[in-house]
């Protein structure tokens, strides 16, 4: 009997002890699965480098290095002031958003939840989502143009009126 007993309770006393990722691992600053404050660092531009360059002594001993380097930072500038170019999912998001300011204008005195618009408004592309509809109304409220009102916790939306 006093066998049996010794087996039952080496068996769960011997289970090893589960392991918690979540608390800080010994030997590793962040676990590999998740970011750590490291990530949240400003890294450094190639521009940044190649300013950092000028300031070397070694950098202005060479005459051509310098030009160089002031070469590589304009076309860097040029670069970032590029005009961007219209995609087509631009355009498609530009003609929803004018649909509906055209939309919310000629209706100003109602109010206007995205299932609704999206019913209501003709011309909208044939796989304009709900999810979609909001983020380019959502959009429009941060620009000024579209008004949001929240009645028990449903989102109405008319034009702005000044």
């Amino acid at each position: 009997m006093k066998k049996n007993l010794k087996k039952k309770l080496k068996f769960p006393l011997d289970k090893p002890h589960r392991v918690c990722y979540n608390k800080n691992i010994k030997g590793k600053e962040n676990p590999p699965n998740q970011k750590g404050i490291d990530t949240m660092t400003k890294k450094m531009t190639h521009k940044d480098y190649f300013s950092a360059l000028l300031n070397m002594a070694e950098v202005k001993a060479y005459p051509g290095m310098e030009d160089f380097i002031n070469g590589r930072i304009s076309a860097l500038e040029k670069k970032a002031s590029a005009p961007h170019k219209e995609t087509e999912q631009d355009k498609v998001k530009s003609g929803i958003k004018a649909s509906v300011m055209e939309f919310l204008s000629a209706n100003p005195d109602k109010q206007f939840t995205i299932t609704q618009m999206l019913k209501q408004i003709e011309g909208l592309p044939a796989e304009t989502s709900n999810q979609r509809m909001t983020s380019l109304v959502t959009q429009l409220v941060r620009e000024g143009e579209v008004d949001r009102v929240v009645e028990k916790r449903v989102s109405y939306f008319t034009a702005h009126k000044e």
